[in-house]
C-alpha cells in the first residue's frame, strides 16, 4: 500500500519537474516565435477559412504539405487569443513536456512491472535538455499520443473482447496520423508486432479493425486532397524536402545548411514557389523527387556520405547544434546499453524497440537531419536508457541481493504488469 502511495505521489511530481525543467532550459535556446509552414497555414485558415499557402514568400494555393492537425490547433488558438496565441501554445507545450515525463513512467510500469526504469527515464528527460519547447510542440503531441497508443495496445486483455478499446486505438491512430504523418512509422510496427505476438484470428481481426478505423479518420482528408490537389495523399512534401536536402551545397544537419536549404526550398526561394503555382503542388513534389533522383545518380558517393552522416546525426546529433544536441548523446549511449541487456535477458520489449528503431528513421536518413524528427520515438530510447541506469545503479551501488536481482531479471510479458 505504501509503495502504491509513493508511486501516486510521483505522478504530479514528475509532471511539475517536466514543466519546470522546460522553463529553465528556455534560457539555453529561446523558442522560435512565428514563421514556418504550420503558422502560415494557420494564418490562412484564420483569414480566409481555406487550408493553403504554407509559404510566406508567395501564396501557392491549397496544400497538403502539412497534415491538418497542428495547423488547425494553431488556428484555433489564433482565433481565441489573437496575436498572443503563441503564449497559449507555449503553456500547452509546457504541459506536454510534463505529461511526457508521466507517461514514460506508466510505460515502464507496463513493460517492466515496476516504475524504476521509468523514474530514471523521466530524470534523464528532465535533468538533460533533451527537448526544445518550440517549434517542436507537434512532435511532443505525437510522442505523448504514441505512448498512449502503446499503453492501450499492450494493456494485456484480449482486445477482441474490448471493442471500445479497439475503437479508441483506431481513432487515436487516425488522429495521430492527422497530427504527424510519420506516426505511421511507429504505429504500423507496433500493430505488426502485436499481431505477430498474439497469433490467431482474434489478433488479426483486431489489428484490421484498428487499421480500418484509422483509415476512416483519414478518408475526409484524402478525399479533399484528391479533389483540390488531384492526388489522394496524406502528406505532400517528401520530394521537395529531399531536393532541398541533397544538392551541391548540402550538409548533414539543418543547423549547418540553413542558407543552402532555403536556396532550394519553396519557403525561401521565390522561383520554387512559383513552380508550385505553375505545376500544382502534387506535380511539383513529384517533379522535385525526380530532380533529387537525378542528383543522386550523378553524385552517388556524395549522397552515400551525406546519408551516412545523417544516420549518425539522427542517433548522435551533430555537436554544432549545441546543448540540445549534446543532451541526446547520453540517452542514445545508455539506450544502446539497455537494449543489449534486454536482448541478453530475452525481454519481449526489445523486439518492439528494435523494429521501431529500424523502421522509423529510414525516411529521415535521406533528408536534412534535425533533432525534432527523433522526438516522437525518444520515449523508447529513454525507457531503454532508464533500464540501463537502474541496472547500473543496482550493480555498482546496490546491495549484493539487488545486484544479483538486476543480473537475473526475468522477462515480463507485455501487458502482464498488472500481475506484479
Amino acid at each position: 500500500m505504501r509503495r502504491h502511495s509513493l508511486e501516486a505521489l510521483l505522478i504530479p511530481l514528475l509532471f511539475v519537474i517536466g514543466v519546470v525543467s522546460t522553463i529553465v532550459y528556455l534560457g539555453v535556446r529561446p523558442p522560435m516565435i512565428g514563421g514556418g509552414e504550420n503558422v502560415a497555414i494557420a494564418q490562412t485558415l484564420v483569414r480566409t477559412g481555406t487550408y493553403g499557402n504554407p509559404f510566406l514568400i508567395l501564396p501557392t494555393g491549397p496544400t497538403a504539405v502539412i497534415v491538418p492537425g497542428y495547423p488547425l490547433f494553431l488556428a484555433l488558438n489564433m482565433k481565441l487569443f489573437g496575436g498572443e496565441y503563441y503564449k497559449a501554445v507555449g503553456i500547452i507545450a509546457f504541459a506536454l513536456h510534463g505529461l511526457h515525463a508521466v507517461l514514460v513512467l506508466f510505460c515502464a510500469r507496463r513493460i517492466f512491472g515496476r516504475p524504476g526504469p521509468g523514474i530514471w527515464a523521466a530524470v534523464l528527460s528532465t535533468v538533460l535538455p533533451v527537448f526544445r519547447l518550440i517549434p517542436a510542440a507537434d512532435c511532443m503531441m505525437t510522442a505523448d499520443g504514441l505512448m498512449l497508443f502503446y499503453l492501450l495496445l499492450s494493456a494485456g486483455e484480449d482486445l477482441g473482447r474490448r471493442p471500445f478499446r479497439t475503437v479508441s486505438l483506431g481513432a487515436l491512430a487516425g488522429g495521430l496520423l492527422l497530427l504527424n504523418a510519420s506516426a505511421f512509422l511507429v504505429i504500423a510496427p507496433l500493430i505488426g508486432v502485436h499481431c505477430a505476438r498474439n497469433r490467431g484470428w482474434a489478433a488479426a481481426r483486431t489489428s484490421a479493425a484498428i487499421v480500418a478505423i484509422a483509415g476512416l479518420c483519414l478518408t475526409p482528408w484524402l478525399l479533399r486532397n484528391q479533389r483540390v490537389l488531384g492526388a489522394a495523399v496524406v502528406k505532400n512534401n517528401f520530394g521537395f524536402t529531399a531536393y532541398a536536402s541533397n544538392n551541391d551545397c548540402a550538409q548533414p544537419g539543418l543547423d549547418q545548411m540553413f542558407d543552402c536549404y532555403a536556396r532550394y526550398h519553396p519557403a525561401g526561394n521565390l522561383a520554387e514557389a512559383q513552380l508550385i503555382v505553375q505545376k500544382g503542388e502534387a506535380a511539383y513534389d513529384r517533379y522535385r523527387l525526380g530532380s533529387t533522383a537525378e542528383w543522386v545518380r550523378a553524385h552517388p558517393r556524395r549522397f552515400a556520405a551525406l546519408t551516412g552522416l545523417r544516420i549518425l546525426a539522427f542517433w548522435l546529433p551533430l555537436p554544432s547544434g549545441g546543448l540540445f544536441h549534446w543532451s541526446l548523446w547520453p540517452v542514445t549511449i545508455l539506450s544502446a546499453l539497455g537494449l543489449w541487456w534486454l536482448f541478453r535477458l530475452r525481454h519481449p520489449v526489445v523486439f518492439e524497440m528494435a523494429v521501431v528503431f529500424l523502421i522509423y528513421p529510414l525516411m529521415y536518413y535521406v533528408v536534412v537531419a534535425d533533432t525534432r524528427y527523433r522526438y516522437p520515438i525518444v520515449w523508447l530510447s529513454l525507457l531503454a536508457a532508464g533500464f540501463a541506469c537502474e541496472r547500473l545503479w543496482a550493480v555498482v551501488f546496490g546491495s549484493h541481493r539487488d545486484a544479483g536481482a538486476a543480473r537475473e531479471l526475468p522477462p515480463v510479458e507485455l501487458g502482464a504488469a498488472a500481475k506484479y
